[in-house]
């Protein structure tokens, strides 16, 4: 939990370039548009130049871990311990807005068309507009953290710590499967092909 980041050439294998920025273990990455953000259990998020890996400006305001992170566009969203989704401009690093999530941290978060959907630690997907900050859903399947969100094609799949994925439709938020066959905790989901909807790992 040093805050070092670690940047590889995918090519060679070995360690480029190592930065550090943060006084605490960095707990998420995202990438949009030539940056990288990391955030980290010291409350902080810093955004990065992806082709120099410069430091470019730091994100202060959460008052607890931040755990998941989504950009696009101008637009940074990130999750935390402290039970909120702060809304940033990567332009200035100026906090747009912060939404208040059900009482338990924000373990994740994914755009899903007009939507945001985010995962808290008790279990509970909350569902909001991106433009209005509206929130237009709740949904309860997990007993545990959602560690993962994923939407692949026309669903929506979210993996928890409760050894469940549970699979939801886009656009009607109902579900329509679960997958409860995992003996341990899922972290992670990913389609290794956009282009193949038919297999997830």
């Amino acid at each position: 939990a040093t805050g070092d980041i670690e940047v590889f050439n995918a090519d060679t294998l070995q360690v480029e370039r190592l930065v550090c920025r943060h006084t605490g273990g960095v707990y998420c990455l995202a990438e949009f548009g030539g940056y990288v953000y990391s955030g980290s259990n010291d409350f902080e998020i810093v955004q990065w130049h992806a082709g120099s890996v410069a430091f470019v400006r730091q994100f202060t305001g959460h008052s607890n871990y931040v755990r998941s992170l989504y950009a696009e566009g101008s637009l940074l969203l990130s999750g935390s311990d402290d039970a909120t989704i702060r809304i940033w401009n990567t332009l200035n690093g100026q906090r747009i807005a912060t939404v208040a999530h059900h009482t338990t941290g924000v373990a994740n978060i994914i755009r899903v068309g007009p939507c945001v959907w985010s995962g808290d630690d008790s279990g509970k997907i909350q569902i909001w507009t991106l433009q209005t900050l509206e929130l237009v859903n709740s949904l309860v399947e997990h007993t545990g953290r959602v560690n993962a969100m994923k939407k692949i094609g026309s669903r929506v799949y979210t993996g928890g710590s409760d050894h469940l994925i549970a699979v939801w439709d886009a656009a009607s938020h109902t579900l329509v499967n679960r997958i409860a066959e995992h003996r341990s905790w899922i972290l992670t989901l990913t389609s290794p092909a956009q282009l193949c909807r038919h297999y997830v790992w």
